[in-house]
């Protein structure tokens, strides 16, 4: 699944993206807006925070959508699942800066 179809469908915004990924508002946005292939760091965050939705060979315009992706889609409807999914990406975020040797 593409970063946007993503966002769009969980309503989060890119600020609330840029400010789990701790990247710039303005690195998301050049992804979004032009196609800026995104550093390898990035990707990996996105994919994390995201729940496997949006892979990193999703960045890179290869049209494979997994089954489980496709469901996925459909499904997501509601708000409450819209604002689960934002907990849960900002839950798994803190999960990875704790194992990250930083």
């Amino acid at each position: 699944m593409k970063l946007d179809q993503w966002l769009e469908l969980t309503g989060m915004t890119q600020t609330e993206l840029s400010a789990l990924v701790g990247y710039s508002v303005a690195t998301i946005n050049r992804h979004l807006k032009h196609g800026r292939v995104l550093d390898p760091k990035v990707i990996v965050r996105i994919f994390f925070i995201t729940m496997g939705a949006v892979r990193p060979d999703d960045f890179y315009d290869l049209e494979t959508v997994p089954a489980d992706i496709n469901q996925f889609i459909e499904g997501v409807k509601s708000r409450d699942h819209r604002r689960t999914i934002k907990r849960i990406a900002a839950l798994a975020l803190d999960e990875l800066k704790e194992r990250s040797p930083v």
